[in-house]
Order: C-alpha cells, then sequence, then structure tokens
C-alpha cells in the first residue's frame, strides 16, 4: 500500500512541538509495517527554513520526504511549490492522509483526493476546537471553516482523532462527518530507551540536585503557565527546596511575562527556563523531575504527558488535556480545575504522599506500555486504511 502524507511541517522542524514527532513517528512506523508512506511538507522551522533541497527526496527512517520552500519567508506555512507537488502527484498511490485544518496544504490534499477519486484522511490535530479558532484571526477562521473547512471534512473517507476529547470538541462545530476514528498519538520506546545524555546542559544540572516540578511543552497563553507559577507560589512556604523547571521554544516572547508572574508570586528565584531542549536533555529532566504538570487550555492529546508516565513518573493535568479522563481513570495522575489553587492542591497532594505518587508513577508506566506505543498504533492506522480500501473496492 502506498500512501502519501501532506503536512505543512515536518521532522526535524520540532520547534513546533509535539504534532512533528507524532506525524513522524506514525509514518516511521507505517513503514516498518510495510507502508510505503511518502511525505510532502515545506522546509518550515519557525523563523527559519530546514536545510534540505528543495523538492528533493530526503530519508528519515525509510520515510521518504519532500521539502517545499515557503513562498513567504516568515511564520506562514504556506508554500506553492508544496500546490505544484500535490497536483502533480501521479497515479500509484492508493491513499492520502493530510496533517491539520485551515491549511492550503490540507485544501490542496483534499482537492487532489477529490479529482482523483483518491480516499481521503484528515488528522486535525486538536485544529476543530472552538478555543483554537478564537486563539488568533477568529474571522478569518470562521469564513474559512464556512466556506472551505466544512467541505473538507464532510468528504473526507476518515477524520482522524487522537482523542476522545478532541473529537467532542469538534463535535460542538456541528459537522456531519461521514467516519471518525479515534487512534492516539504514542510513545517511541526506541527512540527514549536508545537516548543518552547530552553534554552542554550547562547550569541547569545545579537545578537537578533540589526536588522540582517539570513543565514540558511550548511557552503559550493556553498552556496555562501563569496558573502553575502562582500555584507555585501558593505553596512555596510548604516546600521551601521545590523548584519549577519550565521547558520549550518561546515563539511567542512570553518570558518577560513569565518573569512578572515569578516575580509577583514571590518565587522569580525559584522558577528555572531552560529553554528548547532536545531529546536527551528532555530524557534526563523526566527522570529526574518529581513530576510533570500540564495545565493546558486546550491539548489534543497531551502528548508529553504520555511521555512522563512512560517514565513512570505521575502528572497533574487540568480537563482540557485531551488524554486526561484516561489518565485518571489509570490512576495515574490528578486532574484539576485551571486556576492556581486546583493545580496548587494537586502538586501539594503528590509532594506529601510520596509513597501514592510512586504508585502512581508505575501505573502509569503499564498504561502507557498497553495503550500509547507506535508499533500497535500505527497497525490501528493500517487497519483504517484497509477498511477505507476494502469499502471502496481498491
Amino acid at each position: 500500500m502506498r500512501v502519501v502524507h501532506v503536512t505543512g511541517s515536518y521532522y526535524p522542524a520540532v520547534i513546533y512541538g509535539g504534532p512533528i514527532f507524532s506525524i513522524h513517528n506514525l509514518c516511521k512506523y507505517l513503514v516498518r509495517e510495510g507502508i510505503d508512506v511518502t511525505v510532502l511538507t515545506t522546509n518550515a522551522n519557525g523563523v527559519t527554513n530546514l536545510d534540505y533541497p528543495a523538492g528533493k527526496q530526503v530519508n528519515h527512517d525509510g520515510v521518504q520526504v519532500y521539502y517545499y520552500p515557503r513562498s513567504i519567508p516568515t511564520r506562514h506555512i504556506v508554500s506553492l511549490a508544496l500546490r505544484t507537488a500535490i497536483r502533480g502527484l501521479t497515479k500509484g498511490y492508493e491513499l492520502i492522509h493530510a496533517h491539520s485544518s485551515f491549511c492550503f496544504h490540507t485544501l490542496w490534499a483534499a482537492k487532489k483526493a477529490e479529482t482523483e477519486r483518491v480516499p481521503f484522511v484528515i488528522s486535525p490535530r486538536g485544529s476543530l476546537n472552538e478555543r483554537y479558532i478564537e486563539k488568533k484571526s477568529p474571522l478569518k477562521k470562521k469564513v474559512w471553516f464556512r466556506l472551505i473547512e466544512r467541505h473538507i471534512l464532510e468528504n473526507a473517507d476518515v477524520v482522524h482523532f487522537t482523542s476522545d476529547h478532541e473529537k467532542s470538541k469538534a463535535q460542538d462545530l456541528d459537522v456531519k462527518i461521514r467516519r471518525s476514528e479515534v487512534i492516539p498519538n504514542g510513545v517511541d520506546p526506541e527512540e527514549w530507551n536508545n537516548n543518552v545524555y547530552g553534554e552542554g546542559f550547562g547550569d541547569i544540572n545545579a537545578s537537578l540536585d533540589q526536588p522540582f516540578v517539570l513543565y514540558l511543552g511550548r511557552l503559550s497563553w493556553e498552556k496555562g503557565i501563569r496558573q502553575l507559577i502562582e500555584a507555585m507560589g501558593i505553596i512555596q512556604d510548604e516546600f521551601p527546596q521545590l523548584q519549577l523547571i519550565l521547558a520549550g521554544s518561546d515563539n511567542e516572547g512570553f518570558m518577560p511575562q513569565i518573569q512578572k508572574w515569578s516575580l509577583d508570586s514571590g518565587i522569580i528565584d525559584r522558577v528555572r527556563y531552560v529553554g528548547f531542549l532536545d531529546r536527551s536533555k528532555q530524557k534526563l529532566l523526566l527522570e529526574k523531575c518529581s513530576f510533570l504538570v500540564l495545565p493546558s487550555t486546550s491539548e489534543s492529546f497531551g502528548m508529553v504527558a504520555a511521555e512522563a508516565l512512560y517514565f513512570s513518573k505521575p502528572v497533574v493535568l487540568t480537563p482540557g488535556v485531551g488524554i486526561a479522563e484516561e489518565v485518571e481513570r489509570a490512576g495515574a495522575g490528578i486532574i484539576v480545575e485551571q486556576a492556581n489553587k486546583g493545580i496548587a492542591d494537586g502538586m501539594r497532594f503528590l509532594l506529601q504522599d510520596t509513597e501514592c505518587s510512586r504508585e502512581m508513577g508505575m501505573r502509569g508506566r503499564l498504561f502507557v506500555e498497553k495503550n500509547y506505543v507506535w508499533p500497535s498504533i500505527a497497525k490501528k492506522m493500517i487497519k483504517v486504511y484497509e477498511d477505507i480500501l476494502a469499502l471502496q473496492g481498491l
């Protein structure tokens, strides 16, 4: 089976966070299961570009990737060269799978599939959420949804969601979807087990000698960082050695605001921002932290929570995190409201009851190994592909 994946950005553009790893690992393990995967994408990497020859095949873990230059050299991910490549796809592929909504590349992929009568799958990756729509350029998104996105979704053979939470948020938009499938993101055991600690960690090592709570992810408005910092301020006297380490890219210029919140909460000397880290350094933080806190307003899945659980670390999550309900049912974490007091209460519980915290972490590891590893997830996606093709007699 030959499948073409279309996405606005692709590995190693890890500055965009979890979706880059999720899409690449899906493609990587599809290849391992015998699927011929081609990825068409752009060279976008934040405000910079990936250094790959335009339109030339690059092999990543067996995945054939073609990068095309952006037409506007800014944060926007629009490539007319990518449009030409999608339009120029020749026969020989059985299915097109596009990632994200409100994007030109998804529109072009959907049109190609419709014109050629090829099965089409779309993974919105959290973009079908009213909070996401209202976040930036809401009027443009609403017009786009009415004129373009609704048609794409209602004509797709399958809309793929990564959690029941993501699916429920999309249902709020009242779209008549033919068929939807919930297949989660996953943890790549191979990646984490083979990773060794990187060098050049600098003075961060000094911070790891004291107990610390970890936030790992982009610094952004919807991540609940203000509430997390204020929660640290609430419990600071009870746990005088505790630190908060924030790790992730700051594409939105959030640091001045974080410093202000830290100062106002009286913990300016206990909040450490270590920037964007490669996987080896993330591994070190995940192994040494007391637990992870992800207090997001909205996460379609919550990849970093699954990764923390894989390292036997309990998690404090808010209801907006896609896998929050599953984690709570597994007894692997605490779900709290996205408010400073609720987050403080959850953190306090794990810090005071270390035995319960340890047991939650152990249950979390087993839970991830059973439900969220890429080899088994890829097989589920292949079953969806096969079902689509069988229904169309292909």
